[in-house]
């Protein structure tokens, strides 16, 4: 009976890897552009355009979302910023998302959802780091800018939310220390800001996980209730200025990189071009995209990249992205970047409504890398 259901299996596989193998040449299915752990996504609601009264003016993509799991024909989205179930939705219902396009979140009004056997139970961070062993030997003394009296230092942090409890009630300066130590024993709560992004930064600094979601959070909408406590905009705006204050520490420690200043200019400059470097600043003319991309690979030496943005129709999605990730390793390296938009003249005002999407889209990029942004005759 053993090798019957052996071999039944076996016949079933072979069958399923048929079926699709005919569905991925049927489709055209390319293997090497399926998403992968890590990669942003948007996802397709269905039923999105149906329930609609006008469907020609849907967009039934939402998201982003990041894939934390792969399989061969499938993968599990968690959404980015909200603190939801992760769904496993097949390849076709899912597109990669462009380095330069923002995780600003677009929801739509139908949502896809695990079926209820499927799903698995909501891994609560708040409540469940002693447990796993995270924070277990750090104390609440460890909670820079908080004063505790006496042993309440040397106390365990406990849970996260035990944490914030207990400094949000220690961080008031209208208490004296015999009413703080009341309160805590009253279970009393009152949140405090300043003080979860104390309290962050403490599980960022130790806890893997945490250093993880503050690394790939940008901000929380939805969190599930404590003690029929809600405070996702406390949650949201705390982790927003401790990652604020991660960058700009992080920019400190960069080492300034010097040497000339590079400038890529429009085909006006041409001139300027044929001079040669002057006082330090070496000027070309890139009049698209793939030319500005090679330009910059060449500017290894350069400390100061100045850009005029291009007004480039025919642009390739690759071109962006090679842009974009030669601008973020130049400011890792502890260059600078500068970049601008170009003119406004009567002869091109349409070609430059047309680019303005896309111009906005590589500035707000850059700007998260750390850049300069200066943008000239916006209007």
């Amino acid at each position: 009976m053993a090798e019957v259901h052996d071999r039944v299996k076996e016949y079933n596989e072979r069958i399923r890897g048929k079926m699709k193998m005919e569905y991925d040449r049927r489709n055209k299915v390319d293997n090497s552009k399926h998403p992968k752990v890590g990669d942003r996504v948007y996802m397709l609601s269905p039923k999105e355009k149906a329930m609609s009264a006008h469907p020609k003016l849907t967009c039934d993509w939402a998201g982003p979302f990041r894939v934390i799991e792969a399989s061969e024909n499938s993968a599990v989205n968690s959404r980015i910023g909200e603190n939801v179930e992760p769904i496993r939705v097949q390849f076709d219902m899912l597109r990669i998302v462009p380095p330069y396009i923002s995780n600003d979140l677009i929801d739509t009004v139908t949502s896809r959802e695990a079926p209820k056997s499927a799903q698995r139970a909501t891994k609560v961070i708040w409540n469940t780091l002693v447990e796993e062993g995270c924070l277990n030997d750090v104390k609440l003394g460890e909670l820079a800018g908080i004063q505790f009296p006496g042993a309440f230092s040397q106390k365990p942090m406990g849970s996260l939310w035990n944490a914030w409890r207990a400094a949000s009630i220690s961080i008031r300066m209208d208490l004296d220390m015999a009413s703080k130590i009341k309160f805590w024993k009253d279970g009393a709560v009152c949140l405090d800001e300043e003080a979860l992004q104390i309290v962050l930064r403490v599980a960022y600094s130790k806890c893997l996980d945490w250093t993880e979601f503050v690394c790939m959070t940008d901000g929380v909408r939805k969190h599930e209730k404590i003690e029929s406590f809600g405070f996702e905009k406390t949650y949201d705006s705390a982790l927003k200025k401790l990652k604020k204050e991660l960058e700009e520490e992080e920019k400190k420690k960069r080492q300034i990189k010097q040497g000339p200043t590079a400038f890529a200019a429009l085909a006006s400059a041409a001139l300027l071009e044929k001079d040669g470097p002057k006082r330090g600043i070496t000027t070309r003319v890139a009049t698209s995209f793939k030319q500005l991309r090679e330009i910059l690979t060449e500017w290894t030496t350069h400390a100061i990249w100045i850009t005029v943005w291009r007004k480039d129709k025919n642009f390739k999605e690759e071109e962006i992205c090679e842009i974009v990730k030669a601008r973020g390793q130049h400011l890792a390296e502890g260059g600078q970047v500068v970049t601008a938009w170009p003119p406004v003249i009567e002869k091109n005002v349409e070609n430059r409504k047309s680019m303005v999407e896309i111009w906005s889209m590589l500035d707000e990029t850059i700007k998260r890398q750390g850049s300069s942004i200066v943008r000239q005759a916006q209007r």
